[in-house]
């Protein structure tokens, strides 16, 4: 801690403290939010479901999880460079248009396809750059 001169550093400090104590709730947060989310995918995944339902409940996870207003869920059709929509949650939750069929390169979704290496788990699938625990 450094000694006040004239009042300035000890107000910096203290708003530096603060910054970074603001910061670290808001990741645990997220955390909390992350591990929510794993848990409430994982569930639907090893339940006896019917596959358009386990997308369903996997999609309303994500958006609950992220905290955005819709989320999407697509796979790649087999034998074919093209993602297919399997499911939408929140302020879209339809399955036809323009997103439904995505060829891997094309829209923003394809690009992301295309540029970032999917992997599959026994918790769903997921892109190679999403956070993970130490």
């Amino acid at each position: 801690m450094r000694v006040a001169i004239r009042g300035h550093l000890l107000a910096d400090d203290l708003t530096e403290q603060a910054r970074q104590l603001e910061l670290q709730t808001e990741a645990a947060s997220r955390r909390a939010r992350y591990d929510a989310m794993h848990s409430d995918m994982g569930t639907p995944l090893v339940q006896s479901q019917d596959f358009p339902g386990m997308m369903q409940l996997c999609a309303e996870a994500i958006l609950r999880g992220a905290g955005t207003v819709f989320s999407r869920i697509w796979m790649v059709d087999p034998g074919t460079d093209t993602l297919l929509l399997c499911d939408s949650a929140g302020l879209y939750t339809h399955l036809d248009g323009p997103h439904s069929r995505v060829r891997i390169g094309e829209m923003k979704v394809g690009r992301i396809a295309h540029t970032v290496k999917g992997v599959a788990g026994n918790l769903g699938i997921g892109l190679t750059s999403r956070p993970r625990r130490k």
